[in-house]
């Protein structure tokens, strides 16, 4: 069973990552963020993993100030703004619990 230095023990191990999908079309490209959680329990080794549901995202802008030379803090603060200026309910941690929610009902009891 894995442990932390002070000794506390851990039954599962936990990994986020969040990534955008491109959608091209013929009068540009729609970006989809979505969050991938993988769920292990670290007795058995059993994991499963779950996607989000997936959030907007404004590729073409990022990609656009990219190429102009922006740093990733300008990018990142751009795409805070964004998102607060679309006021989304689903935020970038909801995309995360309810993943994990769902990876973790996937891998239902350490026994099954």
């Amino acid at each position: 069973q894995l442990r932390s230095e002070q000794g506390k023990r851990y039954d599962y191990l936990v990994s986020a990552e969040n990534g955008v999908i491109a959608l091209p079309s013929h009068t540009g490209t729609r970006g989809l963020d979505v969050a991938c959680v993988v769920v292990e329990h670290c007795l058995s080794g059993r994991w499963e993993m779950s996607m989000s549901q997936a959030r907007p995202y404004p590729l073409e802008e990022v990609q656009r100030m990219s190429r102009d030379g922006a740093t990733g803090h300008e990018i990142g603060d751009y795409c805070r703004q964004w998102y607060e200026a679309k006021g989304l309910l689903l935020t970038r941690e909801g995309q995360v619990s309810s993943a994990t929610s769902m990876a973790l009902e996937l891998l239902g009891s350490p026994s099954s």
